[in-house]
């Protein structure tokens, strides 16, 4: 783990190389939001005042090295436009970084953070999260991409005008497109669908939905249970499950079920009673309109044309200082 001394000198010697100013953007005092392996994440504001998420790259080797990992994050989520899905804003390069902008998602606050209060944790709550968790991946499964990495502490919220909570998927680091083959552990412990431990190629959509199944859980219990072992299965472990719902238990038994081809999908999720109650006028066309709304073919093809432009111009070091 790097020393915490060590990730604010680097955020110090960011503003130092920055002046504090990125392209369009402030950055905002004690605004280190995360560092990752590709580099730090930090919170800005555009100059019309708009609040932005900055993951900054430095030039390079940085970039070189994990090219087909930031083209495929990027792409992914350029591809994707829905209210539960954290928006790219825009991607450019500076003289020192490859900067990648997303919208601001609340204070950071995620789903687990928030069932964590007291009080919180109750049926409806969870309920609400879960009916957006699933919308969000019927759309990202309807548009061909896949999540891979799907976990309660990377779905974040935001907060309406009526202050209700909004989830937002916020991690694109491990998504892949129907077009590519999936064979690594992209899936956190114990979120993982036991098929993916097999190092083999697997159905990545089968697995996102093995991850909503653990999800569904640790919002009701705050824990899941180890399905990932050959002697153990969903059926065994769903009478212990009292806390949850029986009609939340149906849905986590079509999802955590050990066979792939068996479990169910997004769409049919989707249609089960216990997703309908609550759900807000609209909620099941936000969908249609979303993908109707989203980048055509011609558009993410003219996207990517200019990702790789910029991605070739960032791995090239940061030119001298004269």
């Amino acid at each position: 783990m790097v020393d915490q001394d060590v990730i604010l000198q680097e955020y110090n010697t960011l503003l130092a190389i920055t002046g504090g100013r990125v392209g369009a953007y402030q950055l905002v005092q004690n605004g280190l939001l995360a560092r990752r392996t590709l580099g730090l994440t930090v919170k800005a504001t555009h100059s019309d005042g708009t609040p932005v998420v900055i993951k900054l790259i430095s030039r390079g080797g940085a970039v070189h090295s994990n090219w087909h990992a930031i083209d495929r994050m990027v792409r992914c989520q350029q591809a994707l436009t829905h209210p539960h899905i954290v928006r790219l804003v825009e991607v450019f390069v500076t003289n020192n970084y490859l900067a990648i902008v997303s919208e601001f998602v609340g204070d950071g606050d995620s789903v687990s953070d928030y069932l964590s209060s007291p009080g919180v944790r109750t049926p409806a709550h969870c309920r609400a999260f879960f009916q957006q968790l699933i919308l969000a991946i019927e759309y990202c499964h309807s548009r061909s991409w896949a999540i891979r990495h799907l976990k309660t502490d990377a779905l974040l919220l935001d907060f309406g005008v009526d202050g209700s909570p909004v989830l937002k998927i916020s991690y694109f680091g491990y998504a892949k497109h129907d077009d590519s083959v999936a064979r690594t552990i992209a899936t956190p412990l114990p979120f993982i669908a036991p098929e993916v431990l097999g190092y083999e190629e697997y159905d990545k959509q089968a697995a996102d939905m093995w991850s909503c199944g653990a999800i569904l859980c640790d919002m009701f219990i705050g824990w899941i249970p180890n399905l990932t072992r050959v002697d153990w299965n969903i059926n065994a472990v769903l009478p212990q499950l009292e806390e949850i719902p029986q009609e939340a238990r149906i849905i986590l038994g079509r999802l955590m079920i050990r066979d792939p081809a068996e479990r169910d999908t997004a769409s049919q999720v989707l249609q089960s009673p216990w997703i309908a109650q609550g759900l807000p006028a609209g909620a099941m066309q936000m969908n249609d309109i979303a993908r109707h709304n989203s980048p055509s073919q011609n558009d993410m093809v003219r996207f990517r044309e200019e990702l790789e432009a910029k991605l070739a111009e960032a791995s090239v070091p940061a030119p001298a200082q004269g």
